[in-house]
Parts: structure tokens; sequence; C-alpha cells
């Protein structure tokens, strides 16, 4: 009679698969509480900063509070801080529309440095996130009239949301009377939204490498355009009103404020 034989291989896994069973049945059986969860997301606003979600659910000190929002309201005087680039006093005022900022748009771009604009108005860029906003009123209706917020790169390059007029059919991006968003000196497409309002706010703001632009339109804050560049640092801000390089009529634009809030 032969003898049957088991291979070693196949006993050893026998014994393990058993020892496995055995460690099994020892266990104490699994929790049916279900584990904790993070509250629902504390508001962008407050965290901006700092994407730390689940963690700042469950350390309160990564959170940071809400920065305080800087408003210039163009009173009597400017603050400090503020610079004028080719600054001619006979196109703008504080006095004759109290509490605005009037600038009367002149022939010129805000291309080529800020150097081919009259009256730019400019200020130190924050060092890290920021938004700047500002509420303007302006009624273009020629090509190339534009009340413009900017933010101006180290290497002179410019992103600009402007409330402008360009006349349909010159570009893709040409709505007529509306907001644009230029971020071509980036590389990066223009876009235009169209409206038909005289009073506007616009909001340009800096988050992370990108810069995005904004509309406030019923009571939410619209994008216009959007840019991504990481090679480049934003060394100023400001304001200014141009009329292109067409022969458009000069018209006046009034800045009632210039908010800017910084996000360390």
């Amino acid at each position: 009679m032969k003898r049957f034989s088991i291979p070693l291989t196949v006993l050893l896994i026998a014994v393990w698969l058993l020892l496995i069973a055995y460690a099994s049945a020892l266990s104490p059986p699994l929790s049916t509480t279900p584990a904790p969860r993070p509250t629902p997301r504390i508001q962008n606003t407050i965290y901006y900063t700092k994407r730390c979600w689940p963690a700042c659910h469950y350390n309160t000190a990564l959170v940071k509070p809400a920065p305080i929002p800087v408003v210039h309201d163009f009173d009597d005087t400017l603050e400090s801080g503020w610079a004028w680039i080719n600054e001619d006093p006979a196109h703008w005022s504080l006095t004759e529309v109290p509490g605005t900022l009037r600038i009367v748009s002149q022939a010129g771009s805000i291309s080529d440095d800020l150097q081919d604009a009259q009256n730019v108005l400019v200020r130190d860029a924050p060092a890290g996130h920021f938004d700047t906003m500002t509420k303007v009123a302006f009624s273009p209706a020629s090509d190339s009239q534009n009340a413009t917020i900017f933010v101006q790169m180290d290497d002179g390059r410019l992103i600009s949301l402007s409330r402008g007029y360009c006349q349909e059919g010159n570009d893709p991006s040409c709505v007529g009377s509306g907001v644009y968003f230029d971020g071509s000196d980036l590389g990066c497409a223009r876009v235009g939204v169209s409206t038909s309002s005289e009073v506007v706010h616009m909001m340009l703001r800096k988050a992370g490498n990108s810069y995005i632009g904004y509309l406030l339109s019923e009571g939410d804050w619209v994008q216009v355009g959007r840019c991504f560049d990481a090679t480049v640092t934003p060394i100023s801000i400001g304001l200014t009103a141009t009329s292109g390089e067409s022969g458009a009529p000069e018209i006046p634009a009034g800045f009632d404020s210039f908010t800017l809030v910084e996000r360390p």
C-alpha cells in the first residue's frame, strides 16, 4: 500500500491559515460607531491663506482671523502711499465731485510700463495674497475708453480689469459696453462681460500665483477672467482712466473708493 504524503509548503500554508482564524476569533467585534467627521468647511474668507481643512477644525490656532479691509474714500486729499505717474493736474480732482477721485480720460493706454497713459495713480502692492476693489462711475461709448484697476509686475507687465468699451467685431473678446479682464501681457486671454451699468464694482484678486477679475452682479462677485503666472511678482497696484489711441472723446471716471484687503 502506497503512502500519501503532504508537501511541506501546503502544510505550512494550512498552519498559517489556522493561526489567522484563531486570532480573529479572539479579537473583539468591530465597533459600529461611526468615526468623527469634520464640521462643514469654514468660510473661505476666514482661512483664505491656509488650506488647513480638516486640521483647522480640530486646532483653532490654525484658523486666521478675517482680514480688515483698508478703504480709501478719496475725501479731501490722497492718503499716504499714493503716487502719480505722468500727472496732469488739469485732468484729475478730488473736489469737483466731493468724495470722488475724478480722472478725465486722455489719449493713451496702460501698455508700455504705464508710461503711455496720463494720471496713473499707484501704490505699492502687498507681499502676499490680496484683493483690490473699486467702485467707479463711468459711461464709455467709444472704442478704448476705459476706467481701470490694475496690478503691475516686476517686469513691467500688467493685469487689468476695466469698465470700458470695445467695438464689437474688433476682437472676439469685444462685447461693446462692458467690463474687461486683460491678462494678455502674461499670455492669458482677454475676456469681456457685457454691462450697461454706469456704476460698477470691480475686484482684482491675487490668490497664490493666480490673478482673477470679478464684477459685482446682484450681490455676488462674478468671475470675468483669470490668469496664472508663477514667474512674476506684483510691485504696484492702482487706478487710471484712458481713451486709447483712436481719438475717442475725453470723459470723466469717478472712482468713489479703493479698497485693499491684504491676506498674509
